[in-house]
């Protein structure tokens, strides 16, 4: 679980970095009881969810997410940055 959380904390700062053109970028743990949520949101260019893309980041962030049994939530649109979030229950 920790090298699946760790991927997945390494493949969003790597979109943000890589394909956001942000100006900004906030990064968030927080632990309720059994719970963790981290989130990442920028306030890039955005993506659009419906569109194929030729890499595997997506993909690879909710394989992750599948792994670790948690939820992801994606929020993004063109020109509006991205937001993702994991919540998954702590071992």
């Amino acid at each position: 679980q920790k090298r699946n959380l760790f991927l997945f904390i390494k493949e969003c700062i790597h979109n943000v970095a890589k394909h956001a053109q942000a100006d900004q970028a906030h990064m968030s743990f927080i632990s309720k009881g059994a719970n963790l949520v981290f989130s990442v949101r920028d306030d890039g260019n955005g993506f659009d969810l419906k569109q194929s893309s030729q890499g595997h980041g997506m993909s690879s962030l909710k394989k992750r997410a599948e792994d670790l049994k948690a939820k992801i939530r994606i929020e993004t649109d063109l020109g509006q940055g991205a937001l993702v979030e994991l919540s998954m229950k702590l071992p």
